[in-house]
């Protein structure tokens, strides 16, 4: 029977005849499309499709469509006993031995009476990373470095990954990730971290099965090393040399390092601090801890001030005591957010280049330290939370020190 343009209209009694093989990538390739069928009327011609069929794994096949793309699918009964079709991918992108690897994978997860099909939808549904670090960002509870979370996820994790699904992250991507950030030291192990907590919470919520970043080792050069920096008394000198010839035309400026020294605390903290943190009639100060800013009033958290710490005090009350803030900036109802054009004069006229605004503090526990003999009143002192973190990180015991403390320390003589 014949139809119009030509061709022959295919007998209705004729089969599907399927063409079965151990697919290799050489048939693979030789998989050709086959030609449209011409249907009577105003039909459309038919799109036939060419198939592969594997025979060693059963239901597993190539499809050819009639553009000649190849495409991989596996026929199987669900648990209802209901066939069903899964797609693979695409050949070559996907090649004969990574298709059978999948196919065995499926026919195993059926096997244990595991939706596929579900399972895939879900996985093509799944919010991206940018998408579930939003939500992640929203349910974390206020602490102290809050703020440097925030900051990798909108700064790093989500500019470099956010596009993909979580499902896709695996260690080659969080590797290639990380490689971007080579150049950073401690900041590189911090961002290392916080893509552990994100990924880990994923995991625990069953959106992963496994955590990308938990294998990923720190090399040696980025492990965090503890400065050992801190002002030798020649340079505090010089320091102060300098504070005294400025403290009348900059009295907050030089009160604001006066105090850093005299009690120890963390530049950040210190300029955060408020009056009704601190206690001129009592001279006790309240937690200086970022987040917490608790008064004088909570009893248990009053910590005694030196006399020179409470004599800079009174004196930076006499310019500041009407504001909220100790240290108020050009906007009286905010803090002021950092004096560090200042130091850098301080650090030009002494020439203590290597020391940082944060290493008062390290002086100021040394000093103690060495002063006192008793490393924790010195750590209660300056609120640490453990005092291996006073005696192992701050303290710093020099040569000298270690002989002043050998006199003291009576040995067991044998002869």
């Amino acid at each position: 029977m014949s139809v119009k343009g030509g061709g022959t209209m295919p007998k209705e009694t004729q089969k599907y005849k399927a063409q079965k093989s151990k697919i290799t990538a050489t048939l693979a390739d030789k998989l050709k499309p086959q030609k449209k069928s011409p249907r009577p009327g105003d039909k459309g011609p038919r799109y036939n499709v060419n198939r592969l069929w594997d025979t060693d794994i059963k239901g597993f096949y190539l499809e050819c469509g009639t553009g000649g793309t190849k495409t991989w699918y596996l026929r199987y009964s669900n648990k209802f006993q209901r066939k069903q079709t899964y797609k693979i991918g695409r050949y070559p992108a996907i090649t004969v031995p990574s298709a059978r690897k999948e196919a065995l994978i499926k026919l195993g997860e059926v096997a244990q009476d595991i939706d596929i099909q579900k399972e895939k939808r879900q996985q093509i549904s799944q919010g991206s990373v940018a998408e579930f670090s939003k939500k992640y960002l929203k349910m974390l509870p206020d602490y102290k470095s809050k703020h440097r979370e925030v900051w990798c996820h909108e700064k790093r994790i989500v500019p470099s990954i956010g596009h993909l699904k979580l499902k896709e992250v695996d260690r080659e991507v969080i590797m290639t990730m990380m490689k971007k950030y080579d150049h950073l030291g401690a900041d590189w192990v911090r961002t290392k971290v916080m893509l552990h907590k994100f990924f880990k919470e994923m995991m625990l919520n069953k959106r992963i099965s496994y955590n990308p970043v938990a294998d990923i080792p720190t090399p040696k050069d980025k492990k965090y090393k503890p400065r050992t920096v801190v002002m030798t008394p020649e340079q505090v000198l010089k320091v102060r040399e300098f504070l005294i010839q400025e403290v009348e035309t900059h009295p907050i400026h030089c009160y604001y390092l006066g105090l850093l020294l005299a009690i120890g605390a963390r530049p950040g903290e210190l300029i955060k601090i408020t009056w009704d943190q601190i206690d001129l009639k009592n001279a006790t100060m309240g937690n200086l801890s970022i987040g917490e800013g608790a008064g004088t009033k909570t009893g248990d958290k009053d910590i005694p001030i030196s006399d020179v710490a409470l004599k800079y005090f009174k004196e930076l009350y006499k310019h500041t005591g009407t504001f909220k803030w100790c240290f108020p900036g050009l906007n009286p109802t905010k803090h002021m957010s950092s004096y560090r054009d200042f130091y850098d004069k301080v650090r030009a006229y002494a020439g203590i280049g290597k020391v940082q605004m944060r290493d008062f503090r390290r002086t100021f526990i040394t000093a103690g330290a060495k002063s006192s003999d008793d490393i924790h009143a010195v750590s209660q002192i300056v609120q640490h939370s453990d005092i291996n973190i006073t005696a192992k990180v701050y303290d710093q015991v020099d040569d000298k020190r270690q002989r002043k403390a050998l006199k003291k320390i009576k040995g067991v003589a044998l002869l």
